[in-house]
């Protein structure tokens, strides 16, 4: 018994460190709109720990932090903020967002900054060519960010394909 709990110790703490729920919502709304479902869980592990009732400070609500004028803007029948912490509608809005802006940048780095801290200050930093590099980023948190969310990547890249 003592064996058993000894080799499957290391995996409980991964899963428990790093979660991987809501892995079919995930998986349908990246199909849907064309992205990997590793940025996305990293995201969400970055955003909220994978908590459907995250909130922060700025106002974002949800797994993946949604402002309220983003949803507005990606989902059509809005009734109220409260939607958000649905992890159905905040993934869905979530991800179509993400798309809205690999389609305008197909970059990675410039994805994952406009996510964090919007389009209007990640174009004065990228300049005419819309290209970023991570030291490019002038802010911190926005820095932080971006490293933190292609760390984890590699992480639920595993954890989703093993």
């Amino acid at each position: 018994m003592i064996i058993i709990i000894f080799c499957f110790f290391p995996i409980i703490i991964f899963n428990l460190i790093f979660p991987l729920k809501y892995r079919k919502l995930i998986k349908d709304n990246c199909e849907l709109c064309g992205l990997k479902k590793e940025i996305v869980s990293s995201l969400i592990f970055v955003e909220s720990r994978y908590r459907y009732n995250a909130e922060s400070n700025k106002g974002a609500v949800g797994l993946m932090q949604i402002m309220p004028s983003t949803a507005i803007a990606f989902k059509e029948n809005m009734a109220n903020v409260e939607e958000l912490y649905d992890p159905i509608v905040n993934i869905e809005i979530g991800c179509r967002f993400l798309a809205y802006l690999y389609d305008k940048y197909q970059d990675d780095i410039m994805v994952l900054a406009c996510y964090n801290a919007g389009e209007g200050v990640v174009l004065k930093w990228a300049g005419e060519d819309k290209k970023l590099s991570i030291n490019e980023i002038k802010y911190d948190e926005t820095y932080q960010y971006v490293k933190k969310v292609l760390r984890m990547r590699k992480v639920y890249k595993y954890r989703i394909y093993g």
